[in-house]
């Protein structure tokens, strides 16, 4: 059992993809966009995955589908970030949740 298999994600189909993989691909894309828009005394510091919320499975995903990630920055509290991220394949989404990130 992962990580993400252990938490209460609801509407979450059944399949053999690791949810703890697909939290990972949206936070990587989530880094991706936020480091564009950090300020110059941000760039360099360490950024965590502080929180999921509002996560949502909308199909089941399998080994050797192809996905992309999606993110879009929601807000930000001092050293915490918001972030809006998906997963789609094609034009079909699979996946969308919340991120909250931390700079350190």
């Amino acid at each position: 059992m992962g990580v993400g298999d252990a938490l209460p994600w609801r509407g979450r189909p059944a399949g053999p993809y690791p949810l703890s993989l697909a939290i990972e691909m949206m936070a990587q894309a989530a880094l991706a966009i936020l480091s564009e828009s950090l300020a110059e005394d941000e760039k360099g510091r360490s950024v965590y995955l502080a929180g999921v919320s509002r996560a949502r499975w909308v199909a089941q995903l399998a080994a050797g589908d192809r996905v992309s990630a999606r993110a879009e920055r929601l807000g930000s509290y001092g050293a915490l970030v918001k972030v809006a991220c998906a997963l789609e394949r094609g034009q079909e989404r699979v996946a969308e949740a919340e991120l909250l990130l931390a700079l350190a």
